[in-house]
């Protein structure tokens, strides 16, 4: 009987090993196969999807970065220049990346404002391919016959305005209404990731 029961609980674990054999010489089925490659193929849709969202957002990151330390540049000036906001500089005028000349008509002493900063800059600095980044613009009320600049929609460019303060009744907008010698903003735009030129107008107060 003990020879006969020992039979057969051999004869059961040569069963099962000849059943694991079995089910390993199969290997995956077309099924299980397609299912992975399914499961492999939305992640990497998700992962090229998530890349450009994620270099936008460190893109706008850094143009809020850039404005702060332009702003603290500025403020920085005035310190050092008896309140005298920095001559204008970018578009039509000298870059603000360049240093002023002293014939220029109505020069300010050291208007090179971002001298100590333009190294600190990761996005508004100057390059080839922007080499107007910052546009910096004495904005009197008296030139402007109290009219406010519009919006800017321009990722690649930002705007820095005296006299004006960031209007909360709309996005992106300033106005002279309340404002000072002392009240500046910065107007500029962040990606939307729409794929347009365009972006989003931001206003951000010294």
């Amino acid at each position: 009987m003990k020879s006969s029961a020992n039979g057969l609980q051999q004869q059961g674990s040569n069963d099962s090993r000849h059943s694991s054999e079995n089910m390993a010489a199969k290997g995956f089925t077309i099924l299980e196969v397609l299912f992975v490659l399914a499961i492999a193929g939305i992640i990497m849709l998700i992962v090229f999807e998530a890349i450009p969202s994620l270099t936008r957002a460190l893109r706008n990151s850094q143009r809020k970065h850039d404005v702060t330390i332009v702003l603290d540049a500025i403020s920085s000036f005035e310190l050092k220049d008896s309140d005298n906001f920095p001559q204008n500089c970018g578009g039509l005028s000298p870059a603000c990346n360049t240093a002023y000349s002293t014939t220029s008509p109505d020069p300010y002493p050291n208007d090179y404002f971002m001298q100590f900063a333009q190294s600190s800059l990761s996005y508004y600095a100057y390059n080839a391919t922007n080499p107007d980044p910052i546009t910096l613009v004495a904005d009197y009320p008296q030139n402007n016959s109290g009219s406010s600049p519009a919006p800017n929609t321009n990722p690649q460019q930002v705007q820095i305005y005296d006299y004006e303060k960031c209007d909360p009744s709309g996005h992106g907008i300033s106005t002279s209404k309340g404002a000072d010698y002392n009240s500046i903003v910065a107007l500029y735009a962040l990606e939307d990731g729409s794929g347009s030129a365009t972006g989003t107008p931001q206003c951000q107060e010294l």
